[in-house]
């Protein structure tokens, strides 16, 4: 049985390739399969046995599986690498919103535009209407050991970032009478509760700065 091909195959050694036009492939009834080539109209002979071409077949049906799985990594490894770029910079919004408010924490509505800082009309308002001032005065000794030797502003950042976690965390989790105290008049008034604890923390800056100085008398 002889099947004709009109095919290109690149034969050759390592260093020597030539390309051939395939004139013929047959197929022996001994299991060898015979391509016909010619170079320049000279017929070359090359004989496999059906088992080369078998493995010849599977190395290159396991090339192509390895190409083909490569780049279906590829795209899953693509998709993975995005999906983490995405949480990653999520994460570095929520870092910088964190650092915003516990370290640059602005002039707030409840500030009076003045240095240093002082409760605005509103600022006072809340401090008359809830226990702030009072709530601050149970953590100036707990504070005053972190901020021994630094400078006002320090103290004061220190202060803002003191109330908003460690205060509110311990009012929530112990002290659940004055939480929900603050919490329902934030709601009331239509502020955030971070508003409230900002005057906590101003109140807190005061008594703090206080006791240093008499620490230095």
């Amino acid at each position: 049985m002889t099947k004709r091909a009109e095919v290109w195959y690149c034969v050759g050694t390592l260093t020597s390739y030539k390309f051939y036009s395939a004139s013929s492939l047959e197929a022996s009834r001994n299991g060898v399969v015979c391509l016909s080539l010619k170079e320049e109209g000279k017929e070359v002979m090359l004989a496999l046995t059906t088992t080369q071409w078998l493995i010849i077949a599977g190395i290159l049906l396991t090339v192509g599986t390895i190409i083909y799985r490569t780049g279906e990594w590829k795209g899953t490894l693509g998709s993975a690498l995005s999906t983490v770029k995405k949480k990653v910079e999520a994460l570095e919004q929520k870092v910088d919103k964190i650092y915003d408010r516990f370290f640059h924490i602005g002039i707030s509505h409840v500030f009076s535009a003045q240095s240093p800082l002082s409760l605005s009309d509103f600022g006072k308002k809340i401090a008359h209407e809830t226990n702030t001032e009072e709530i601050a005065h149970r953590y100036i000794e707990k504070v005053i050991p972190y901020v021994r030797g630094k400078n006002d502003y320090e103290v004061q950042e220190f202060c803002f970032a003191y109330a908003d976690v460690s205060i509110l965390t311990d009012l929530r989790e112990h002290h659940h009478n004055d939480f929900n105290v603050l919490s329902l008049y934030a709601y009331n008034n239509a502020i955030p509760l971070d508003d409230v604890m900002r005057v906590i923390g101003l109140f807190l800056r005061e008594g703090v700065l206080a006791s240093l100085k008499k620490e230095k008398e």
